[in-house]
């Protein structure tokens, strides 16, 4: 097989990406929970960064986003194993799947880098015996919905949970709308692209029944001739000894 360049240098950058975030994602946690965690040795309890919007404060998540889950063991271990198989299959969609299409590559790789960074978390950091997520981007204050009455935040996360949410829109945001396969291509010269390729496929499929019904006729037509060149057999004659009737016996 030969050996594609262009996509092996795309692989290396979604690769390379994921790596670096994944290396934001680990560090910022360990100067989150160094600085920020109540008992630090520098203890700071909260940074306002933007007010009203974004504020630095540490807290450790044993569950699920908005901390669900974490007072049921099974739960968290059925979301350990979901986890890894979602981790394996990203993988196998960067690096077989989507060769050819690199922004949903690059978007699966960020996703990638958010998943990897909190299964790290949940399998190697603990606090009070329990696996424990680091979370320490406190968007509680934020309160889209308030015009409406609500009291709708998006809470306590991490940088891993941002790369997993801005991965996951782009990719939803990519397939509808970018690139010639998309569901509802942008650009015209996409959607002139998809058009001629719907139409293409349209001729093979034609194509393809025309020949399936072409073959069929021909067997069909093959099975009369042989039906009608082979000669009827004809019927057994019955034996001259078995139709005489058996001479009476003389005297009687």
């Amino acid at each position: 097989m030969k050996f594609d360049k262009t996509s092996g240098k795309r692989t290396a950058l979604c690769s390379l990406i994921a790596l670096i975030l994944l290396f934001i994602d680990q560090f910022s946690k360990l100067l989150a929970h160094y600085f920020l965690e109540e008992n630090a040795t520098y203890e700071t309890s909260a940074v306002p960064v933007i007010p009203g919007f974004l504020t630095l404060r540490y807290t450790g998540n044993q569950g699920i986003a908005f901390g669900l889950g974490m007072d049921s063991k099974p739960f968290m271990i059925a979301v350990m194993v979901f986890t890894a198989l979602l981790i394996v299959l990203i993988i196998f969609l960067v690096y077989a799947v989507f060769r050819g299409n690199f922004p949903v590559r690059m978007s699966l790789a960020i996703v990638e880098a958010g998943a990897i960074g909190n299964f790290l978390d949940r399998l190697f950091f603990y606090e009070d015996g329990v696996a424990t997520v680091r979370d320490f981007l406190d968007f509680s204050a934020f309160r889209p919905l308030k015009w409406l009455g609500s009291d709708f935040n998006f809470g306590i996360c991490n940088f891993a949970d941002l790369c997993i949410t801005a991965g996951a829109i782009a990719l939803v945001f990519i397939v509808m709308f970018i690139g010639p396969r998309a569901v509802f291509p942008l650009k015209k010269a996409w959607r002139e692209e998809s058009k001629r390729e719907e139409e293409e496929h349209e001729k093979q499929r034609a194509e393809r029944k025309k020949a399936q019904m072409g073959s069929q006729n021909v067997a069909a037509g093959s099975q009369e001739t042989a039906q009608a060149g082979s000669p009827e057999e004809p019927e057994a004659k019955p034996r001259e000894d078995e139709t005489e009737e058996t001479a009476p016996e003389d005297g009687r």
